[in-house]
């Protein structure tokens, strides 16, 4: 999908690079790889250890061998949060949107003017430009994961960082979710369709005061979650459609986003068919999705393009680099595992590729009919 890279010719101030009759060419996966419950929680005491930095944030990035970025993927920063008994942090705000998983301890969020109190597995959205404060009032350490598509802005180099800890929270509104005393003018809205082609024409006024769709942060709690997957019926021809929940946001719409570049999964449930007696795997498949897995409960396998890749409880697991071909299945009859994917992006793009069935030519998903379960 990219052509390689080729040197600019320099001469007489020449700044093209000639790639005539050349093809554009799909660029070759990142490789997959685990990062072990036991490394983790390695980095986890090591963060609990070290003293409290100047900003209050005890922080790891999670990074891939072939990332040059602090990224997990290329488009996803994995890290790792520690928040110590009695600590209240506040973070900048940032055009980046994130999820979050807790997995160790409790805490109390505040983003926006929303607040909730999180326990282990319970995850959550953060919108972008959201105003974040996080405590932990308990006795324990509060630890979580984060997700975030930071990597992305920065390849762009469009990444906004607030220059202060803590910005001001949204306005207040009236009516339609319109801020008080803003009006818009009558021309955001204004279209000119051409007589001929199927364009249409807009003003300026149209970019700088769009439509706005609220972002909120929002929260799923775990027991919810799992008592869902519990009780999806089993009997069906293929199972991973009765064990893959998706963590929607509904401002998200067709793009299934748990933000509006990220979303979360939960696979797995009891399966009461369970026998014990084999793997039971999926078939294999491709996509231009990127997905990690974090192992919550079970033993899980993955096979990628041949390679064999175990996993278990606390493991976290780049299953399928994009356009990998790659199986997952699990050994348990009760198993669990967490999943972050960029499928909102590729789908705000109108860029998701799939071959559900590798015999089968791929699919360009949302602009063609999809597959049947």
């Amino acid at each position: 999908m990219a052509a390689e890279a080729k040197a600019v010719d320099r001469r007489a101030g020449r700044h093209f690079v000639d790639a005539s009759g050349e093809q554009e060419r799909m660029p070759r996966f990142w490789k997959a790889f685990k990062v072990s419950r036991e490394e983790i929680d390695g980095e986890i005491d090591r963060l609990k250890s070290i003293a409290r930095p100047a900003n209050g944030r005890r922080l790891s990035y999670i990074v891939h061998p072939q990332s040059t970025t602090n990224s997990i993927t290329p488009g996803i920063r994995a890290s790792i949060e520690v928040i110590m008994p009695g600590e209240v942090i506040d973070l900048p705000a940032t055009n980046s949107s994130s999820v979050r998983i807790c997995i160790e301890g409790r805490g109390e969020a505040r983003i926006d003017n929303k607040a909730f109190e999180v326990g282990r597995l319970d995850t959550w959205s953060t919108p972008n430009m959201a105003v974040q404060t996080y405590a932990n009032r308990g006795d324990v350490p509060h630890v979580r994961l984060m997700f975030s598509d930071a990597p992305l802005l920065e390849y762009l180099h469009a990444l906004y960082v607030s220059d202060g800890t803590a910005a001001e929270a949204p306005a207040a509104t009236e009516g339609e979710g319109e801020p008080a005393g803003h009006h818009r003018h009558p021309m955001a809205d204004f279209v000119h369709r051409l007589p001929t082609g199927g364009g249409a024409l807009k003003t300026y006024h149209a970019f700088i005061d769009p439509e706005v769709v609220e972002q909120t942060a929002l929260l799923w709690r775990w027991e919810e979650v799992k008592a869902f997957l519990n009780d999806m019926d089993k009997d069906t021809p293929d199972l991973r459609a009765a064990i893959i929940a998706m963590y929607w946001n509904p401002s998200t719409g067709r793009t299934h986003g748990s933000t509006n570049t990220i979303t979360a999964w939960m696979s797995g449930g009891v399966d009461p068919n369970w026998t014990g007696k084999k793997w039971d795997m999926a078939r294999s498949h491709r996509h231009n999705v990127t997905a990690l897995n974090y192992a919550v409960a079970g033993n899980w396998k993955t096979i990628v393009e041949r390679e064999e890749i175990l996993w278990g409880p606390g493991d976290l697991v780049l299953t399928a680099p994009a356009w990998a071909a790659h199986s997952n299945g699990r050994f348990d009859r009760e198993a669990y595992t967490f999943a972050i994917q960029d499928n909102a992006l590729l789908g705000a793009l109108n860029s998701t590729i799939m071959q559900e069935y590798v015999n089968r030519p791929p699919l360009h998903l949302g602009a063609r009919p999809g597959f049947e379960a």
